[in-house]
């Protein structure tokens, strides 16, 4: 796993859901909200990321994983470092929409 996260990390850029979701799926916390405050404090991807973090309705059919990777992610932005470099920022809001899966 530890080859499948560099590659993800050097490719950081082509697919950030892809490098959160393999962190999420290790637990490694402490590197998902390093990740997403470097991203909140970069003007360039800033606009992503706050669309990235936006709570929506979870899919009707999910699976354990997925559940799982949600409660994680749930508790990364729950962090107080990640509250605190959203605020400075933006906001995360809660929409009635299910996200994007692909």
């Amino acid at each position: 796993m530890d080859e499948a996260l560099a590659y993800l990390r050097e490719h950081e850029s082509d697919s950030l859901d892809a490098v959160v979701t393999g962190l999420l799926c290790r637990n490694d916390q402490d590197s998902v909200a390093r990740l997403l405050i470097r991203r909140l404090k970069d003007e360039n991807q800033r606009a992503e990321m706050l669309g990235y973090i936006q709570t929506y309705t979870p899919a009707t059919a999910s699976t354990a994983i997925q559940r799982t990777l949600a409660t994680r992610r749930a508790e990364v932005l729950r962090r107080p470092d990640v509250e605190v470099a959203v605020r400075a920022v933006g906001r995360i809001e809660s929409w009635p929409l299910q996200a994007k899966t692909y």
